[in-house]
């Protein structure tokens, strides 16, 4: 005890002959479950919220339940007619959380988020005269010259979609026969390019709406055409090697492109043995069916 009483003392830096009280308190920490707190958890898991473990944690309990196995992960088990039929009485269904529950309610209909606010003509004159006055987004909000439900993001959104933002967003929304356009091109020039290159090809010709990546994947995906990520490492990979070959210096014109030719039939060999496209890089079983949305 006197070790112990030294060693604390050290720690705090209080001299142990200084006179001071040192008070000794031990914690609970990982003190062994009893037979009745073991009771306690079986009730907890069958659904008696009535029932607390004094001295023990929301996170010792929940870790205590996984380690004795009395809960199993029913994630990604089906829910049964029986569980739909309580779910829509209200009653309470043991084993299945809050969360999944109301995110089951979401699916089946039956909970419903309230409607958002909508701008009305009132309100939206009132922020015109406001951003005319000086006023940021964030000092209209602050001020509370609108009501407190419009935050500062809503408010900074609606100014970008009146036009009277300050810094107006640098990618436009497409129109109808610019959109048309932007599918067609899509469609044509998306095998054996990553999404980074078919932005880069839009944007030289089309400045005036231009586009990112992102929204080149978006469209892909509407079109149905997805390229597994591993795929498009493989085509950027290649991408750096060639560049390396066209820049090192060490070989002919012609040697370099036949060097080039051997790495593409490399990648063409492997995407066969995979039972992939060799030219676009997709599974042979899927069928990619490509049309103007």
């Amino acid at each position: 005890m006197m070790l112990k009483a030294l060693s604390f003392a050290i720690r705090i830096n209080v001299p142990y002959d200084s006179g001071a009280t040192i008070v000794l308190c031990q914690s609970r920490g990982r003190a062994k479950w009893e037979p009745a707190e073991i009771r306690s958890l079986k009730l907890l898991v069958q659904g008696v919220r009535s029932i607390s473990i004094p001295g023990r944690s929301k996170q010792a309990i929940q870790r205590k339940i996984k380690a004795l196995g009395l809960k199993k992960d029913r994630r990604y088990e089906l829910w049964t007619d029986q569980e739909i039929a309580s779910l829509r009485s209200g009653v309470c269904i043991i084993g299945r959380s809050k969360a999944s529950a109301l995110n089951k309610k979401r699916k089946l209909g039956l909970y419903k988020r309230a409607p958002r606010f909508r701008w009305s003509k009132h309100n939206i004159e009132i922020l015109r005269q406001a951003h005319a006055a000086g006023n940021s987004a964030k000092a209209i909000h602050h001020k509370q010259i609108l009501p407190i439900q419009y935050s500062i993001s809503s408010i900074q959104k609606k100014l970008c979609r009146l036009g009277l933002a300050r810094n107006l967003p640098k990618y436009k929304k497409f129109n109808s026969v610019t959109k048309d356009i932007f599918v067609k091109f899509i469609t044509d020039n998306w095998v054996g390019r990553l999404p980074d290159e078919l932005a880069q090809m839009w944007n030289r010709c089309n400045a005036s709406y231009p586009v990112t990546a992102r929204r080149v994947i978006m469209y892909l995906t509407k079109l149905g055409v997805k390229v597994a990520c591993y795929e498009m490492g493989r085509i950027r990979k290649l991408r750096q090697y060639e560049n390396q070959i066209r820049t090192s210096g060490e070989y002919n014109p012609t040697d370099v492109n036949d060097k080039i030719r051997w790495n593409r039939a490399e990648l063409m060999a492997c995407r066969l043995a995979n039972n992939q496209d060799i030219w676009s890089g997709l599974q042979m079983a899927s069928s990619i069916n490509i049309e103007e949305d």
